[in-house]
């Protein structure tokens, strides 16, 4: 968490607000430690039995006073200009969305060596994540109540789920390519919740979704 926070706080167009939501259950000192390396952040925690992404991005996104909302993972890394890109791209009729890098098995501490970062991601492995980040109106991420909260228990579908549902909506996908900004996913062992939600993805999903209140 530690890298993600402070490449967020070293961008050349800093983000508004930085909302971090820890739903962990159990020690979640050390992760509250790492993010609180800057008073501005607001580190919510909310403990959970459950593992559910999606609740806890709907309860940052409710928790936002901005206009313009990102949502993003920790296990990412941004090159300075992320957030000035974004934010030139955005308006109340743009969804978007960034290519990523994978990073192997290497140590990664600032100060970040950007060149040296991206010589080490394989070409092939650029690609369209859909979850690296998304970005929108604040009025979108409240008309559609955020992400669907039924992926529970696991990982997988929520983000792409999300980028039909914006197109449904009528808001143009804009993808930022892999070299224009510099987004790194780092390395960690591969959860065993990954594809635990795959199965409920469909391709033609409802556009509002937690008809019975989300972000709680």
């Amino acid at each position: 968490m530690y890298n993600f926070v402070t490449s967020l706080l070293e961008q050349s167009h800093p983000p508004d607000e930085i909302i971090i939501v820890d739903t962990s259950h159990g020690d979640y000192l050390p992760a509250r430690q790492s993010a609180m390396v800057d008073d501005s952040i607001n580190y919510i925690l909310r403990p959970s039995f459950t593992f559910n992404k999606s609740r806890a991005l709907n309860i940052g996104i409710r928790a936002s006073k901005s206009d313009y909302i990102m949502t993003t993972d920790i296990d990412f890394i941004f090159s300075p200009n992320v957030i000035q890109t974004v934010a030139n791209r955005l308006n109340d009729k743009t969804f978007v969305l960034s290519e990523a890098g994978y990073l192997p098995d290497v140590p990664v501490a600032p100060p970040f060596d950007w060149e040296k970062l991206t010589s080490l991601v394989d070409s092939p492995e650029h690609r369209m994540s859909p979850g690296t980040l998304q970005a929108a109106h604040r009025q979108f991420w409240f008309d559609v109540h955020g992400y669907d909260e039924r992926y529970d228990g696991g990982l997988g579908g929520m983000d792409d789920d999300m980028w039909i549902r914006a197109r449904k909506h009528g808001l143009e996908l804009d993808w930022i390519p892999f070299g224009e900004v510099t987004c790194l996913h780092q390395w960690h062992p591969v959860s065993d919740l990954k594809g635990k939600c795959s199965h409920l993805f469909t391709a033609n999903p409802e556009i509002v979704k937690n008809s019975n209140g989300w972000g709680e």
